[in-house]
């Protein structure tokens, strides 16, 4: 999703540079968001590029976060 991918970009481009840091930002602190389920969300992303969490990510990596990010909002999970 070309939004989707946009918005990763920009928080990357913004100084997120793992994916624990950039689904923090993207997902703003909302406090409807439990720590289990972020927790859980960062952990898919992360697995899903062979990463922990809190390892550097590269801009060349961002369509595979985004792509992971949407599975895992739309419980595509593979």
């Amino acid at each position: 999703d070309a939004a989707q991918m946009k918005l990763v970009s920009n928080k990357f481009s913004s100084g997120a540079r793992t994916v624990a840091s950039l689904i923090d930002s993207y997902l703003g602190g909302d406090p409807a968001n439990k720590p289990a389920e972020i927790r859980n969300y960062k952990g898919y992303v992360a697995k899903q590029l062979g990463l922990s969490p809190f390892d550097d990510i590269t801009a060349d990596m961002l369509p595979m976060v985004s792509r992971a990010m949407i599975e895992y909002e739309t419980g595509a999970t593979r």
